[in-house]
């Protein structure tokens, strides 16, 4: 393994392509309030900004109240110093101008209600006040590199852990060649590598192959990660999903036959919580042709087909559901998924879209909320 730093800048989610099919989310103002939410806690972060500054700065929770202040300290050593002359109500961030870039020291925010300043604390350690980032080192295997990343609290500690997806040699859809096996990694913020999990060779590697979802899908506290898998998938316990002895790449490096699924797995361990069949799959049959592909996606290739992409939506107000897409340009599927008891179900038929106008461009996903 060789060790590679991940940069976070400030508050950083990277995030994969967000904007064109919509799915319209119909709820009251009732059962918005009533959503299961993560339980983060404020999430102080300090940034030196180059300039001898340094920018301090954390969440407003959802269950704040509007009248809440904030009161932010710097502690080098001895007593907490106060920085803010009156509790800050209109912004969650601070710039501390102090040019000292040597010392250690610890910001500190104490929450402000009703000109009462609260015991309880969170503080972040700024180690390097020249290093207007947090790095993180990666475990990540010879040939291979950082890739897309998310975010979620997978040990349910109200701090988020980092998930990336570690690529190897890969190729766009519109291009034929062998790929490396797609890798999903855990990390938490001080750099220790919670687990991996390897797609296999039946899952290529690419821009639009794999759209992992992290989120506490069943609201436990934790949040899980959800992706299409396939014959010989394991996850981070070495379990293998499928037939570890299929190998459904074609002459070409395609993969337009064989079995595929959907999974979803536990954030805090990467083992398999459960496994259920990919919708829509590709055709009818495991072994489609080439005309019976046309015929569905618009080429007989994968180019169109094997294209997808993901979401979050509170279909109910209040329950999240996966939201897993395939296909761009001829024809979009869209299924939702609930994660009920550790088992994954449909929630409700999936919705097919045709395209007029089979040029067009529809690489992006967001979820609307219309309240009526």
């Amino acid at each position: 393994m060789q060790s590679m730093p991940f940069r976070i800048m400030c508050k950083t989610i990277l995030v994969k392509h967000i904007a064109l099919i919509f799915l319209l989310c119909s709820i009251g103002f009732t059962a918005l309030s009533q959503r299961l939410m993560e339980n983060l806690n404020r999430g102080v972060i300090a940034v030196p900004d180059g300039n001898g500054k340094v920018l301090v700065s954390w969440r407003w929770l959802a269950s704040d109240p509007d009248a809440i202040g904030f009161n932010v300290y710097r502690k080098t050593s001895g007593s907490p110093v106060k920085l803010n002359q009156q509790p800050l109500t209109k912004v969650t961030s601070f710039l501390d101008d102090w040019k000292d870039t040597v010392s250690e020291r610890t910001y500190i925010v104490r929450t402000v209600q009703h000109n009462t300043e609260s015991k309880s604390e969170e503080h972040f350690v700024l180690k390097n006040a020249t290093q207007p980032y947090l790095s993180i080192p990666l475990q990540i295997p010879p040939g291979y590199a950082a890739n897309d990343g998310s975010v979620g609290d997978l040990d349910g500690d109200g701090e988020y852990e980092i998930i990336v997806h570690i690529a190897g040699k890969g190729n766009d859809n519109s291009h034929a060649g062998f790929t490396d096996e797609p890798l999903i990694q855990a990390y938490k913020l001080n750099g220790q590598l919670l687990w991996t999990i390897n797609l296999g060779k039946n899952i290529r590697e690419g821009a639009h192959y794999t759209q992992f979802m992290v989120y506490d899908l069943d609201g436990d506290g934790k949040a899980e990660i959800a992706m299409k898998t396939a014959d010989g998938s394991k996850d981070a316990k070495g379990r293998v999903i499928g037939d570890a002895t299929k190998d459904w790449r074609n002459d070409k490096g395609y993969i337009l036959a064989g079995p595929e699924y959907l999974s979803v797995f536990n954030g805090l361990t990467g083992e398999l919580i459960h496994t259920t069949d990919f919708i829509p799959p590709r055709a009818s049959t495991l072994n489609p042709t080439t005309a019976d592909l046309k015929a569905i996606w618009g080429d007989g290739y994968g180019n169109r087909m094997d294209r997808f992409l993901a979401a979050i939506a509170y279909l109910d107000g209040k329950h999240p559901s996966l939201i897993m897409s395939r296909g761009y340009y001829t024809r979009s599927v869209i299924t939702a998924w609930d994660l009920k008891k550790g088992k994954l179900e449909k929630n409700g038929p999936s919705t097919a879209m045709h395209r007029a106008i089979k040029s067009m461009p529809d690489k992006e996903i967001t979820i609307l909320l219309l309240q009526m």
